[in-house]
């Protein structure tokens, strides 16, 4: 995986616009060596690009706090949740194929919920 400078690390696919918040950034690079490398699927989004994949209105992706990371089979869904404890990340959202984390500390703190 191959990271920018923080301020343009998965900018919007649609616009080019924004980039993950560098302490969200921060936990993807050492996800990334935790496991050995990781896919995002998806880092900041406009309101535009997030109204058209069916995001919450409030979704930490529009602050560039949020990040969903591939996960095709359940022993890399068990090992990067097991990583995302390990690095206390205390939202996560697991749906199919991938896993969601975020640092909103606006939102509810230590919850787990599913797509």
């Amino acid at each position: 995986m191959t990271i920018k400078s923080s301020t343009t690390a998965y900018p919007c696919p649609c616009c080019g616009e924004g980039g993950v918040e560098p302490a969200t950034l921060a936990i993807v690079q050492r996800l990334d060596q935790l496991m050995q490398g990781i896919m995002v699927t998806s880092g900041f989004r406009c309101p535009r690009h997030n109204e058209q994949v069916g995001g919450s209105r409030t979704s930490g992706h529009l602050k560039g706090l949020a990040v969903d990371v591939r996960c095709r089979t359940p022993e890399e869904r068990w090992k990067l949740l097991t990583n995302l404890f390990f690095l206390a990340v205390s939202r996560i959202g697991v749906g199919n194929g991938f896993i969601h984390f975020d640092t909103d500390n606006t939102k509810p703190q230590n919850v787990i919920w599913t797509y």
